[in-house]
């Protein structure tokens, strides 16, 4: 029954995180290249940078306690 119904088992919830976490990180590493080289004057790119960064943070703290069960 497993992720079918919902109910992924916690290894598998953990690779998806870290997935998800590394994508978060690849994310911002661009938007401060993308900042860093002047190609985009975009006012929200500092708020998606903290965006990406909050996101880094709170999958790392999932990431965290599952390995911690």
């Amino acid at each position: 029954m497993g992720t079918a119904a919902g109910r992924d088992v916690p290894f598998d919830i953990k690779k998806h995180t870290k997935i998800a976490r590394k994508e978060a990180r690849e994310s911002r590493f661009w938007l401060n290249i993308v900042t860093a080289a002047e190609l985009l004057q975009d006012p929200e790119v500092p708020s998606l940078i903290q965006e990406a960064d909050e996101l880094v943070r709170i999958l790392s703290g999932i990431i965290t306690s599952a390995t911690r069960r």
